[in-house]
């Protein structure tokens, strides 16, 4: 999974980046301006439990790789700061983290001191809408364009037809999302990768101290949202990872900026993790939300997919309160799937497949 960070400038997104990711990152390509892009290991309780009952060779997390994209014109700058190649590097990522200001700042240049999160988490909201509206308009003039010059293709003719949907809901003040497009329009439109089709997580950002539900409160259109302290998160995630906890219990921090985020990130991004377990590795994997057993087959290698003759699955649950997988089978506790179960977060899968 891949997650672009978005925000004003101003916002705090940077700091919240290396919170997150504990890490300035790395230049994602090697043009002007490319976005940092760093790699979070997943810490996943469970996946620790499942470690330290098998002792494995090799021990994997899941991972999320997360781009820090440069910041947006803020409320109130001109229409002439935009520039829309700026969000290109998030078309490409399965979801977006977008960044409010919810602290005093008055040191920064280019934003008001007192904040204003509800306003800034709406103008990020209309950035993205009128990125997708400028893309959309220009694709819609070169179709017709060349319908003239030419005539009207059917494949163009419905393409156009599906985008001016898209248009007519932007142009209103809606997100791609409420097009209700249908499922043969969504694969035509596939290519567009609209920013506002995707899963949206809403980060406020909070001086210490501050009102830690605040995220809820804020109007908008967002799949999952958290509440961080950036600043201080910043901080501790340039600690030595044994001084950390303790750092955040004498904050009074109950979870890490990464645990939480990465919690919403999952959840709004409709994402699960199930588990692969043996001698040689413990492993987490990610997955959609609803995927089957020969999807997550396929996660591990195609061999497995290609060969698939079915799954043994146990909730992990009930293998680390069982202690083995002996003890699971005697309770009855593993099932025996065919391709097309659905895996839900935390099943331990294992794979038998002939090729």
């Amino acid at each position: 999974m891949r997650l672009a960070v978005v925000g004003v400038h101003g916002s705090g997104k940077s700091t919240l980046f290396r919170a997150f990711t504990g890490a300035a990152g790395v230049p994602a390509g090697s043009g002007p301006g490319a976005a940092p892009l760093a790699v979070v290991k997943v810490r996943d309780p469970r996946l620790a439990r499942l470690r330290d009952m098998y002792r494995p060779e090799k021990y994997t997390p899941a991972a999320v790789e997360v781009l820090d994209l440069p910041g947006l014109p803020g409320p109130g700058e001109p229409a002439s700061a935009r520039h829309p190649e700026l969000l290109a590097a998030a078309r490409e990522c399965d979801g977006l983290v977008l960044v409010v200001r919810a602290f005093e700042e008055p040191s920064y240049p280019y934003a008001e001191a007192h904040p204003d999160p509800a306003r800034e988490a709406a103008h990020l909201a209309g950035e993205l809408a009128f990125a997708d509206l400028d893309v959309a308009t220009k694709r819609l003039e070169r179709l017709r364009s060349a319908g003239r010059k030419s005539g009207v293709k059917e494949a163009e003719k419905r393409e156009a037809d599906a985008l001016d949907r898209v248009v007519a809901v932007l142009d209103g003040g809606g997100l791609a999302r409420d097009a209700a497009l249908s499922s043969e329009e969504e694969k035509i439109l596939r290519g567009f990768r609209f920013l506002t089709a995707r899963p949206w997580v809403l980060a406020v950002s909070v001086a210490e101290g501050g009102d830690m539900r605040l995220a809820d409160s804020l109007p908008g259109k967002f799949d999952a949202r958290a509440t961080l302290c950036g600043k201080v998160e910043a901080e501790v995630a340039e600690l030595a990872e044994g001084d950390r906890a303790a750092f955040l219990r004498e904050l009074g921090v109950e979870r890490p900026a990464a645990e939480v985020l990465l919690e919403a990130a999952f959840k709004g991004c409709g994402v699960i993790t199930f588990f692969t377990v043996g001698e040689d590795e413990v492993r987490a994997w990610t997955l959609r939300r609803g995927g089957t057993a020969v999807e997550a087959a396929g996660c591990v290698h195609s061999d497995l997919a290609r060969g698939f003759i079915r799954a043994e699955v146990t909730a992990s649950a009930d293998l680390l309160a069982l202690g083995s997988e002996a003890a699971v089978r005697k309770a009855g506790k593993q099932r025996i799937e065919g391709r097309d179960c659905v895996v839900k977060d935390g099943d331990v899968v294992h794979v038998r497949f002939s090729v």
